[in-house]
């Protein structure tokens, strides 16, 4: 942001004979009613009654982490494979989600964290990093979920028609957060630089059971995530062009894994 000049006109006032020079009061008597001081004093209560804030950032403020209630591994759904376990787009479209690095936890306080670990196609030592933060978790059928849209995963029964996610009601037993934010970080030709994503404004991350035609699966799918995400590009990398900012979608199936004791 371009940082903007105040100048200030000076006022001449009239002297006064009768008054003595602040330099010939002794310092215990001095103030700061006129002078050079008082215009600096005015001056600065001016620049920060008028300062313009910045653009608005995705970063989410920093907070101590409630504890662990439970840990999930993390797998795309089957039948949706082509969305992605977690997909960027744009110059960040050749990227896997490795799920063996990544991890699901729920805390204590209903807020979850998705650990992430996308790896490049082309070179698997450049890579994104970082935590997904989810939180506002509550029934898809409260009153604020209800005046947002919710997704699926939707697989067309048309010959050549892949899957897609598409707007999903409020059903008993899903829930959604109305929050998901977070910062990845670049490794290899990614090295310094950083993407933050949140979900699209007006929407909410749908988690609950899901069904999609013949599943050929071990376990039920019965808790699944499912969201629109938007990124925006914070720092370069040198070595690697990166779009400013693009779209995506979120499309995980939670294995159970472990609770603390």
């Amino acid at each position: 942001m371009d940082e903007q000049e105040i100048s200030f006109g000076g006022v001449a006032e009239p002297m006064v004979a009768a008054e003595p020079r602040i330099s010939d009061l002794p310092k215990s008597t001095r103030g700061f009613r006129s002078g050079p001081v008082a215009a600096v004093v005015a001056t600065v209560a001016i620049v920060a009654a008028t300062a313009i804030p910045s653009r608005a950032s995705f970063k989410t403020p920093p907070t101590s982490p409630a504890p662990v209630a439970s840990s999930y591994g993390v797998d795309r759904v089957p039948l949706l494979e082509g969305l992605g376990a977690l997909r960027l787009g744009g110059s960040l479209g050749g990227f896997t989600l490795l799920g063996s690095d990544c991890s699901w936890d729920d805390r204590s306080d209903g807020t979850s964290t998705f650990r992430v670990r996308l790896a490049s196609d082309e070179d698997p030592d450049t890579f994104l990093f970082g935590d997904l933060f989810l939180r506002g978790r509550s029934s898809s059928r409260s009153m604020e979920a209800v005046s947002r849209e919710l997704f699926t995963g939707i697989v067309p029964k048309v010959e050549g028609a892949g899957p897609r996610l598409g707007p999903a009601p409020a059903l008993p037993g899903v829930d959604v957060y109305t929050s998901l934010a977070g910062t990845l970080m670049g490794a290899g030709e990614l090295e310094g630089a950083s993407i933050a994503i949140r979900n699209v404004p007006g929407t909410s991350v749908r988690r609950g059971p899901w069904s999609g035609g013949a599943i050929r699966h071990t376990a039920p799918l019965e808790d699944t995530v499912f969201a629109r995400i938007v990124w925006m590009r914070e720092s370069k990398s040198p070595r690697r062009s990166i779009e400013p900012q693009g779209g995506g979608s979120l499309s995980l199936y939670l294995e159970p894994g472990t609770t603390p004791e």
